[in-house]
């Protein structure tokens, strides 16, 4: 805890107590004023000193910015309700494998968005803003309605079948999305100088990569170990969870251990990427091409213009437009 400055209190107490300078002189009415009027501005400055003080102490920042946690009892129950919609959106995945419905895919993206929101609160009500927590009740209460609604519609369209199974274990190759649905899979040909490899991917990573745009690759933090090659790693599962130990790399900066090919397998369940296009999905074999040479030139290009970006900000303005003649 800091302390107010104590010389002007102690400079008042000598004001104060001191014997008048020329108590033996004969001028000792004179002395008293001088001290009186010496105490008086003495107490000015003292209170001036720790008014400014007090005011300090109350706009530092943080000074009223106390962590207060939720009752834990409190967010146990709400733990217990993210949990179980979590679950619940789960099993929806998995129903997917019986057939693409957009209304059930709608559902099931609208649901799996106010969880994330979600799982976004609890984490701040964990960490000592209890003041969420009201906010995070809501949400839990739509992320709820919403994934009972989706429940509800898988149950019509597949009855007791929807949640009698699992769907295969196939990922976007760089999301790490679930894929149950050979109709919802894409094929992307991802091309590194001589090589090209055929990859699984969700609509959204292929209409990026062909608008041109880099997906990111879910990776280990070291960068370099595929979301595919951790041991346990659930597609489905983890959509539906809190996000771990795992970071998204630009896919050109993605420099894996393991061939492409392999990779690309394994997010594929273990078997060949286009012998999982079944259905529908056959007609999509000519697949987006990812040109990951490209991408590097244009992500290094892009990488400049940024850094060259940040130096002009930080440069003052007077060196820039100073006059060099």
């Amino acid at each position: 805890m800091r302390h107010p400055p104590l010389f002007p209190l102690q400079l008042l107490s000598w004001a104060l107590l001191a014997p008048p300078a020329h108590a033996g002189n004969g001028d000792g009415d004179g002395a008293w004023v001088a001290v009186a009027v010496t105490a008086l501005l003495t107490a000015g400055v003292a209170f001036a000193v720790l008014w400014a003080w007090r005011r300090q102490r109350r706009e530092a920042p943080g000074a009223q910015k106390s962590l207060s946690f939720a009752d834990p009892a409190r967010l146990a129950e709400e733990k217990s309700r993210l949990d179980d919609i979590a679950a619940q959106l789960v099993r929806v995945e998995h129903a997917l494998r019986l057939g693409e419905d957009p209304d059930l895919r709608s559902l099931l993206d609208h649901a799996t968005r106010a969880e994330a929101a979600a799982r976004r609160l609890f984490s701040r009500v964990r960490y000592g803003n209890a003041g969420a927590l009201g906010e995070l009740s809501s949400q839990l209460d739509e992320a709820g309605r919403a994934a009972q609604q989706a429940t509800e519609r898988a149950l019509s369209l597949h009855g007791d079948l929807a949640f009698a199974a699992s769907g295969e274990p196939v990922g976007c190759f760089f999301c790490a999305r679930p894929l149950a649905n050979p109709d919802y899979r894409r094929l992307v040909s991802v091309q590194k100088g001589d090589s090209r490899e055929e990859v699984l991917a969700c609509p959204d990573c292929a209409a990026r990569a062909g608008r041109g745009e880099i997906p990111a690759v879910l990776a280990a933090p070291d960068g370099r170990t595929h979301w595919s090659e951790t041991p346990g790693y659930d597609p489905y599962a983890r959509r539906h969870a809190e996000p771990g130990n795992v970071q998204e790399v630009a896919a050109w900066r993605f420099q894996p251990r393991r061939p492409l090919g392999e990779i690309g397998r394994l997010a594929a369940g273990g078997a060949a990427a286009a012998g999982l296009l079944g259905g529908a999905g056959a007609a999509l074999a000519a697949a987006t091409l990812l040109d990951l040479d490209a991408a590097r030139e244009s992500g290094v290009i892009h990488e400049a213009v940024k850094e060259s970006a940040k130096r002009m900000t930080r440069e003052p303005s007077a060196s820039r437009f100073s006059d060099h003649s």
